[in-house]
C-alpha cells in the first residue's frame, strides 16, 4: 500500500511522456507532408480529376494525424487533471494523517512532488505540441518541407 501511489505516479509520468513524444513526432510528420488529407489514396500532388466516392468515411472529428493527436492530448489533459485533483486530495489526507511523524511526512512530501511533476508534464504536453506545430507551420506554408 505504501508504494502503490508512487507506482501510479510513475506510470502516469511514463504515459504522459509517451503521449508527448507521439504528439511531437506526428506534428513533425504532418508538417513535413503538408497536413493534407487525401482520402483517394493517391499522392499529394496528383489530381486526375476523377475522384472515387468509394472510401471509408472518417468517424473521427480529426482530419489529419496532428488533429487526432491534439484530440488525444486534450482528453489526456482532462482525464489527467481529474486524476491530479484526486491525487492532491490524497496527498493532503496523507499530511493530515501523518500527525507530525517525520517518516510519514517525508512520504507525503515525496508523493506531493510526484503529483506536481505529473501536473507539470500534463500541462506541458499540449503546450510543447502547439509550439512544435506553430514552429513548423511556416516551413510547410513556404514549401521548404515539401507538400
Amino acid at each position: 500500500m505504501k508504494n502503490s501511489f508512487g507506482k501510479i505516479g510513475k506510470y502516469l509520468l511514463v504515459t504522459l511522456t509517451l503521449a508527448l513524444m507521439i504528439g511531437a513526432v506526428t506534428s513533425i510528420s504532418n508538417a513535413a507532408t503538408g497536413g493534407a488529407n487525401n482520402p483517394t489514396g493517391g499522392t499529394h500532388g496528383s489530381n486526375t480529376g476523377t475522384q472515387s466516392n468509394n472510401f471509408i468515411q472518417n468517424p473521427l472529428k480529426a482530419d489529419n494525424l496532428t488533429d487526432l493527436t491534439l484530440a488525444i492530448v486534450d482528453v489526456a489533459v482532462k482525464l489527467g487533471s481529474f486524476i491530479a485533483f484526486l491525487a492532491l486530495l490524497w496527498v493532503g489526507f496523507q499530511f493530515v494523517v501523518a500527525q507530525g511523524k517525520p517518516e510519514k511526512i517525508a512520504d507525503a512530501r515525496k508523493h506531493f512532488f510526484y503529483v506536481i511533476i505529473g501536473i507539470a508534464v500534463l500541462l506541458g504536453a499540449k503546450v510543447i505540441i502547439e509550439i512544435i506545430k506553430a514552429t513548423l507551420s511556416p516551413f510547410v506554408d513556404t514549401g521548404l518541407l515539401g507538400k
